[in-house]
């Protein structure tokens, strides 16, 4: 994986962790890191995981650092769409027309277009202040994935894969392998020999060199 990038994604998960400390830590040793850069899948920012968690500390240091509160997410949400606490909504709100595309809090679930990220698994989001973590657990394995049903690529390509936060795991693990496979979407996601992931729960149970198959449909398949 782009190391970059790889840095970019670690961003965003540090955002959602609301972990400010890591955050800090990342900008300061990459000055030059696109804090603004979003996801491939979704088209979030760290700023709109910082305003879905209400980690109102991360949305302040963020904005102080450069983020951009207007950017939209691939369905045209801000980060203020995302938000439920009222007064980090105010913080968040555009102060531009162009921004108004929808109504804000109105979003509650993660707005995911791929066929695979039907059912995304997204806790009760509080309204009340959270504690900052001082430090992150984390649970890096390395995976071997390739894609399954091409004749024409038949090796397995080798990344690493940091399973904290449990929470988005299978997305961000969805993700990660479209990057490192350079896909633009996965129809189904399968641990060899027959095991199918499908979500958080089966990303926890993967372990080191565990390889996986990534299944894509044909269009006349689906129509079928």
């Amino acid at each position: 994986m782009n190391p970059e990038r790889a840095d970019e994604e670690s961003l965003r998960e540090f955002a959602c962790n609301g972990d400010i400390h890591q955050i800090q830590s990342l900008l300061t040793n990459k000055p030059n890191l696109n804090i603004n850069s979003q996801n491939a899948m979704n088209g979030w920012t760290a700023l709109h995981w910082a305003a879905k968690r209400n980690h109102s500390h991360v949305v302040q240091y963020l904005l102080e650092n450069g983020a951009n509160k207007d950017i939209q997410a691939n369905d045209k949400s801000t980060p203020a769409h995302l938000c439920n606490n009222d007064v980090l909504r105010k913080v968040l709100e555009s102060t531009t027309s162009d921004n108004n595309v929808l109504p804000c809090n109105t979003i509650t679930t993660l707005p995911i277009t791929p066929n695979y990220l039907r059912n995304p698994v997204f806790p009760y989001i509080s309204s009340q202040s959270t504690s900052i973590p001082t430090t992150i657990e984390t649970q890096t394995i390395t995976l071997l994935c390739r894609v399954g049903n091409d004749p024409l690529e038949t090796d397995y390509v080798e990344f690493d894969f940091n399973k904290t936060p449990t929470t988005g795991s299978f997305e961000r693990l969805s993700s990660l392998i479209c990057h490192e496979l350079e896909i633009d979407h996965i129809d189904k996601l399968r641990r060899l020999p027959c095991v199918r992931v499908r979500n958080d729960r089966d990303v926890e149970r993967l372990k080191d060199n565990h390889m996986l198959e990534v299944i894509r449909i044909k269009k006349e398949e689906k129509t079928t």
